[in-house]
């Protein structure tokens, strides 16, 4: 057993000294740029960021309504293959405890998973992202036991399995896909636009290969190897061909070319991702405004100038003051539909829609 280190407090201090240095090099220039701005919308972003996105998320959630267990499926399953391990760590641990072997290389790092899966399991509102932070800490943890783990013939075989039952799984699926004509493909199909089988079916059988030529034997290494092989196919040939329906470049290329390179683009309804991927300089009517006074604002900014400007928006937008059979289909991005119009699509009496409306719109998509 290592020998104790006694405490330091000047190291702990320069460690919380480091997190707050990397906390303040956004949050001090974005509180300084609302200090010397002095604009209400500024301050509107500093609020919601700082107390709507943190305090009111986790007090009073809306979506992702999850129940207090949640982040123990996600630990068992998307964490895998490392949650495997717990099946031997486990004990490990406890006997260690009751024989007064605590060390904080172990304890330390588990006691911060603790913590952060605790904390987020008391809030209604739950998304497997939340808990990421935890991860490397449990691997942390997991790390003084992993050379011991390796060497055990039970553990080799688990992971074998799980990289073979992988494998199996992507083969088999995509050949029913291809071949088939199962729901879920379809699904799939009307989602995102692609049918990427041919993709898993690559995976799946560089998977087969590695189980083939490495054996039970080498599970740790079967495992990686079929990790490996998803994971680059993932980032170099299914991302590219999903990017556009995952992101908002597809629909906001698509959206230039349709309205011309001389024509105004207004954003409605939008999202974050409109703004930084339209290919212009784009008019928005306020993010966080009540939904009805930026659907009057849009009017208002279309009559304005109605031959070069067009409006792009979700149905759900356009319906109070326009006519929607006028409006051109631009695509789909993030399960959203979007639309553009023009001023030859305006009602000739505009209802905006009221906040419940739109409320209820935003909780189908989570």
């Amino acid at each position: 057993m290592p020998p104790r280190r006694p405490f330091a407090p000047g190291r702990s201090a320069l460690a919380a000294l480091a997190f707050v240095g990397a906390v303040a090099l956004w949050l001090v220039p974005m509180l300084l740029t609302v200090w010397l701005k002095d604009d209400p919308e500024y301050r509107a972003y500093a609020s919601d960021i700082l107390f709507g996105q943190t305090a009111s998320r986790y007090l009073q959630p809306t979506h992702h309504l999850k129940p207090p267990w949640y982040y123990l499926g996600v630990i068992a399953s998307l964490w895998l293959p490392t949650s495997f391990a717990l099946i031997w760590a486990i004990p490990h641990w406890w006997r260690g405890w009751r024989r007064g072997q605590r060390p904080a290389r172990v304890y330390l790092p588990l006691l911060y998973v603790v913590v952060i899966v605790f904390f987020f399991s008391l809030s209604g509102g739950k998304r497997d992202v939340y808990i990421l932070p935890a991860l490397p800490m449990f691997v942390l943890a997991l790390a003084p036991l992993l050379p011991g783990l390796l060497r055990k013939r039970s553990v080799q075989l688990t992971l074998f399995a799980l990289a073979l039952t992988l494998a199996a799984l992507l083969t088999i699926g995509s050949l029913y896909a291809m071949f088939g004509e199962p729901a879920f493909a379809e699904k799939l199909r009307s989602m995102r636009g692609l049918d990427p089988w041919h993709m898993t079916l690559t995976m799946g059988v560089l998977g087969l290969l590695a189980a083939i030529a490495l054996r039970p034997r080498r599970g740790a290494l079967t495992l990686a190897s079929t990790l490996t092989g998803i994971w680059l196919l993932y980032g170099f040939w299914v991302y590219p061909l999903i990017n556009d329906t995952r992101s908002a470049r597809g629909v906001m290329m698509q959206a230039g070319a349709l309205i011309g390179p001389d024509a105004e683009l207004g954003l409605l309804s939008w999202k974050e991702q409109n703004l930084l991927m339209a290919d212009r300089p784009a008019k928005v009517f306020g993010f966080l405004t009540p939904r009805a006074e930026q659907e009057l604002a849009a009017v208002a900014w279309l009559r304005a100038a109605p031959d070069k400007r067009w409006v792009m928006a979700q149905s759900m937008s356009l319906q109070g003051c326009f006519l929607i059979d006028k409006a051109t289909v631009v695509g789909e991005s993030n399960r959203r539909r979007w639309y553009l119009v023009n001023a030859d699509a305006l009602r000739e009496q505009c209802l905006p829609h009221p906040p419940e409306a739109w409320e209820r719109h935003n909780v189908a998509y989570h």
